[in-house]
């Protein structure tokens, strides 16, 4: 059984939301259009894109068996708090944002 999308953005959201830094997290289907600041830190996690390897051109990794590579890109955006100081907000998220690094190295 293959892997889908969704599963992929949705076990990106839970290792983000166990980031203690992190107050709230969406993932792609619940994606929200105002951000309130009592909300931030927020994470959101959706897709972006696919690419795939064309059929012909596969890679030879195990015994001349040919893989399609596929590369996804799946954004993480994260909002701090609103900005007083530009610095301070900046200093703050790249914390967070370290947490969330270590977070999904981790897995």
């Amino acid at each position: 059984m293959a892997i889908t999308i969704t599963q992929v953005c949705d076990a990106i959201e839970a290792v983000v939301k166990s980031v203690a830094t992190v107050t709230r997290t969406q993932s792609y289907d619940e994606l929200s259009e105002g951000i309130n600041n009592a909300d931030t830190p927020l994470a959101q996690v959706y897709w972006q894109s696919l690419s795939m390897s064309p059929p012909g051109g596969t890679d030879r990794r195990t015994f001349g068996a040919g893989i399609r590579n596929k590369q996804l890109t799946i954004h993480i955006d994260l909002y701090g708090a609103q900005r007083a100081h530009m610095g301070e907000a900046m200093a703050s998220m790249l914390e967070t944002f370290d947490d969330i690094l270590t977070a999904l190295e981790a897995q």
